[in-house]
């Protein structure tokens, strides 16, 4: 009997913990952020890459993603009449549809990012971390130190800004 209590209590723990999302700290919350964003880059994943910007700034992108499309069809006299959602599905369906073969022949780099510090503001509702930024494709290998601005709004982490050191 105490065995049950025991095994109910622990579960009920477990999902509490798993439900509030305790024990995940911002850092963690920041590498996973890092993460979701190198593993969509590397996807072409457009949507997953301006998920990890900040609202404003996705917002900011996606309006000029569909200014560009008004534009090219401005001036190629065809009504597109495709919002930047749009625009990202076709790109997704293209991918997609290209065998692996003919992506790795494009020679797309791969990113990784590895966060060599982080410090968080007083409230830890921001952030400024150095982070070196590898595109690798074949054996051509770049990298670059930046330093990257995190946000934390309503409980998520967002990318702000990014400068590169030169």
């Amino acid at each position: 009997m105490k065995k049950k209590h025991a095994a109910w209590l622990v579960s009920v723990l477990w999902s509490v913990l798993l439900f509030c999302g305790c024990g995940y700290s911002p850092e963690a919350q920041i590498q996973q952020l890092n993460d979701r964003f190198c593993d969509s880059y590397n996807h072409l994943d457009v949507e997953g890459v301006l998920d990890c910007l900040e609202p404003s700034m996705a917002e900011s992108i996606n309006a000029m993603v569909e200014f560009s499309v008004g534009v090219f069809g401005a001036l190629t006299d065809m009504d597109l009449d495709m919002d930047a959602e749009t625009m990202y599905s076709l790109l997704n369906l293209c991918v997609n549809l290209t065998p692996e073969s003919e992506l790795e022949a494009m020679g797309m780099p791969e990113l990784t990012m590895e966060l060599q510090s982080l410090e968080l503001s007083e409230w830890e509702d921001e952030a400024v971390a150095v982070v070196d930024i590898t595109l690798e494709a074949g054996d051509q290998i770049q990298q670059e130190r930046c330093q990257v601005y995190y946000v934390n709004l309503d409980g998520d982490w967002y990318f702000s800004n990014m400068n590169f050191e030169q």
